[in-house]
């Protein structure tokens, strides 16, 4: 019988085991160079040769493209296909340049748009990822179809045709548009010329018109229920009461604040010169429907005898800027629109305007808009007044104006 003690000690191993070549074996040590050719992760480990001694702890690791931080002065650094070269950005809008893009990695051209100002220059420092160019290849067919009139590829310059054309800074003379001019026999002119007389004669007889009396600016016509109600009691329906206009008062002479006398640019006094009659008031442009501003008118008298003697014979609407400036500021955050020789537009289509522009609703989008709503209006109207015949039992009735009507309801939205 064997003694197994003996046999133990006999086979015992060099690092401790109970047979020879037992234990954990000793690590083979390979060369760096071939460590590289084996990773399967491709180039992301950078070595000199092993020639050279480096050890592993100094190889520089780089990491992949999609970790680095967005760099547009240098290009993305990446082992494939991910990168695309395209020109630098300049003032122009970003789209203006990109022509045809190209895959360094295949070679084949991606894509081409517009005119394009300089050739694509391969060693350009400027790249875009693939995705980036596949959005913005997408937001292009999307300008095509919905950039009727370029207002998106403009890039932001003023446009020459807009709704606000000449809305500021104008000297000459306050010209309504024979457009937006009521029509001499029209209902609305009609109103117009029975508002005037009765402001002058509230002024005459209680210092001012009654719509200041009342503590509002607005002369405002009876809301279209109320009117309809009134001409079934007297006349019977008919739809020239639906056709007025609110109207703006401003008469500078009569609002608080107002100076003891205006001064010309001459700084002689100015005096009351009567009011206006072609037209009696203008219109404003607004939403759902446009109001009219009646307003006064002063001259520097050149027939003037008493001190301080004639004046230069310059005349001014109360709207006009150097009236204005003369008022105090509270006074004037009441003004109603934005006035010029070719219109005028409300202080809240003013700031519609601001507010669309800036998100590129261009001008003829927002005419549009502007239209339909004001359309609408007049529908809404038309539905009033023969929902109330129908209540009322009343036929034969005279049929409502079309919309753009100038002997009837006068509407003229803004165009660009």
């Amino acid at each position: 019988m064997n003694n197994p003690l003996a046999s133990s000690t006999k086979g015992k191993g060099t690092h401790g085991g109970a047979r020879r070549g037992a234990g954990r074996p000793r690590k083979t040590v390979f060369p760096v160079a071939q460590i590289e050719k084996d990773n399967t992760l491709g180039n992301r480990m950078h070595t000199s040769t092993t020639s050279q001694g480096t050890s592993p702890s100094s190889i520089p690791i780089q990491p992949a493209a999609f970790f680095l931080p967005r760099n547009t002065n240098r290009p993305v650094p990446s082992g494939g296909h991910g990168t695309i070269p395209v020109p630098m950005a300049g003032p122009a809008p970003f789209w203006s340049n990109v022509g045809t893009v190209r895959n360094e990695t295949t070679g084949h051209n991606l894509g081409s748009r517009g005119s394009t100002t300089s050739a694509i220059d391969s060693t350009s420092n400027s790249h875009i990822l693939f995705g980036e160019f596949t959005q913005l290849n997408e937001q292009l067919d999307y300008m095509d179809d919905h950039d009727e009139h370029a207002d998106i590829a403009s890039g932001g310059r003023l446009i020459d045709d807009s709704l606000v054309n000449d809305l500021t800074g104008i000297e000459e003379t306050n010209a309504e548009p024979h457009a937006a001019e009521p029509a001499q026999s029209s209902a609305l002119h009609n109103r117009l010329v029975a508002l005037q007389t009765r402001l002058m004669q509230g002024e005459v007889e209680h210092g001012k018109p009654l719509c200041y009396t009342r503590g509002d600016f607005f002369d405002r016509p009876p809301h279209p229920i109320f009117a309809l109600e009134t001409c079934k009691d007297t006349t019977g329906l008919k739809p020239e009461p639906l056709y007025w206009r609110k109207v703006f008062v401003w008469l500078p002479h009569l609002l608080p604040g107002h100076p003891e006398t205006f001064k010309c640019v001459c700084n002689m006094p100015l005096t009351k010169n009567g009011r206006n009659t072609n037209p009696i008031a203008r219109r404003v442009r607004a939403m759902p429907a446009d109001f009219f501003l009646y307003t006064n008118h002063f001259i520097c008298d050149p027939r003037r005898v008493k001190a301080p003697g004639p004046g230069c014979g310059k005349s001014f609407q109360g709207t006009d800027p150097h009236i204005l400036e003369q008022m105090p500021e509270f006074v004037l955050t009441a003004f109603p629109g934005f006035i010029s020789a070719r219109g005028a537009i409300s202080n809240e289509m003013s700031r519609e305007m601001s507010n669309m522009f800036a998100k590129r609703f261009g001008p003829a989008p927002f005419a549009k808009l502007v239209s339909e709503i004001q359309h609408r209006f007049h529908a809404d109207i038309e539905l009033m007044y023969l929902g109330a015949a129908k209540f009322w039992g009343q036929h034969g009735i005279k049929p409502c104006s079309p919309f753009d009507d100038p002997n009837g309801y006068a509407g003229a939205p803004p165009s660009i």
